[in-house]
């Protein structure tokens, strides 16, 4: 009977030890990490789910730490997370004006000027072919009626590589035969809507005063700029980690883009709060008409007819809105893998703790962390990517069942080139890319 006793008690003590080892305590409780800075290492690759999503969280709040107003890109650690001095990534470089002139060296890295947001897809032509661009492309409407508009941004190690190689010149890259971007590197995508002062609570997103280009019913540009607030709905993060060549992928998203998830009988059920104006979602759309792209990409006429067309950033394809599409018609949006129990684990322990707790950041949700769980695996450059998949809905909107950061990002090559580009599609932004010198 005292040998039952003890073994019971044996076995109490390992679950509990494993549930402190793999609780999101654990991995805050264990380290020594300031919340303002950056993480010095990833996770060692058999680190568990929470290890790296506490990773990506970290990565998030410091990012969206407050910026030193003199030195763009680094934190003020003086300040807190509800402090409204500009963030830390919102400093980092627009390739839009790293890449604004591709035969002068860029502008010195910060105190650029703000930029007028217009790229209205995840993807330009120039990263896909046009059977590509009919899944990936296409804007994305919200419920009320507004665009989404996407931004990118590069931090200063990856700016200082970029010009240091004049990498922004697509006379070099032409000659460029290996890109190989330094260990810290950092690539942001952001995805904004437009948010109305009377319909939306400024106060529970991540904002910025910005000037937008204006386009017509018909998704064509017209001489129109406005000045809106802007709240943030979509956040990619890619870190060139040490012992990770294919990068660390995060990506969050606004708690009000779609409903949460439950799966009930093996079947995954929306549970929408009635109180919750949702971005992207609407609960009396049919599946069959969720996650629908509203483009059919065509390439550009060779004379410019007037058409009803949306102009991509590459101008040598062209959306063609389907039928009984307007530009203003929502594009209803739902969640195709629900998020990880554990990430929701953390999603929570996140919010409930400091310095998150009682600030806008409780209003963002972790996603996914992609990364590779055999970065030097001899026999697949991707390195075995975990989870195999990883979406997030505001920027693989139509392509969620089958959506890979890694996967996408290792087929990343130069501009009329067959030279891989590091898993990154940057230089495909470069407005005239000469073809390489055979």
């Amino acid at each position: 009977m005292n040998k039952i006793i003890v073994y019971l008690a044996l076995v109490i003590i390992v679950v509990c030890v494993f549930s402190l080892i793999f609780s999101p305590r654990h991995s805050i409780l264990t380290s020594s990490h300031s919340h303002c800075q950056f993480p010095s290492n990833a996770p060692h690759i058999t680190g568990t789910i929470t290890d790296f999503n506490q990773y990506s969280w970290q990565l998030f709040i410091a990012l969206n730490w407050p910026s030193k107003s003199k030195l763009t890109g680094q934190p003020d650690c003086t300040l807190s997370l509800k402090d409204k001095q500009q963030s830390v990534w919102q400093n980092y470089k627009n390739i839009k004006a790293l890449f604004d002139n591709t035969q002068q060296t860029p502008p010195k890295w910060g105190g650029e000027a703000p930029l007028t947001l217009s790229q209205l897809t995840k993807v330009t032509a120039q990263a896909a072919n046009l059977a590509e661009l009919q899944q990936i492309g296409g804007w994305l409407i919200d419920q009320q009626g507004h665009p989404t508009y996407y931004e990118i941004f590069i931090n200063q190690t990856s700016f200082n590589y970029i010009v240091e190689n004049k990498l922004y010149d697509s006379h070099q890259l032409a000659h460029t035969r290996k890109i190989h971007f330094p260990n810290s590197s950092t690539h942001i995508k952001a995805s904004w809507r437009p948010l109305n002062l009377i319909n939306d609570d400024l106060n529970r997103y991540i904002t910025k005063q910005a000037d937008i280009q204006e386009f017509d019913s018909l998704g064509q540009k017209t001489t129109q700029i406005k000045n809106v607030t802007l709240g943030l709905v979509g956040l990619h993060i890619a870190t060139k980690a040490s012992g990770y060549p294919q990068w660390i992928w995060s990506t969050f998203e606004h708690i009000d883009n779609v409903p949460i998830q439950i799966v009930e009988n093996n079947t995954v059920v929306n549970q929408p709060k009635p109180s919750i104006q949702y971005h992207y979602y609407n609960i009396h759309t049919p599946s069959s008409k969720v996650n629908q792209s509203p483009c059919l990409w065509i390439e550009r006429p060779i004379l410019n007819k007037p058409s009803t067309v949306f102009s991509s950033l590459n101008e040598s394809a062209l959306c063609q809105p389907k039928e009984n599409i307007s530009f203003n018609t929502p594009t209803p949006l739902d969640r195709v893998t629900p998020i990880h129990e554990m990430t929701n684990e953390v999603n929570q322990y996140q919010h409930e703790n400091n310095p998150v707790n009682d600030t806008v950041l409780e209003n963002y949700q972790l996603i996914v962390t992609q990364r590779p769980s055999q970065p030097q695996h001899p026999h697949d450059p991707q390195g075995k990517p975990i989870p195999k998949l990883a979406a997030n809905i505001t920027m693989e909107s139509y392509i969620q069942n089958t959506s890979s950061c890694i996967g996408c990002h290792s087929k990343a090559k130069l501009p009329n080139s067959q030279t891989t580009s590091d898993h990154s599609y940057l230089f495909l932004s470069i407005p005239t890319a000469a073809a390489p010198i055979q």
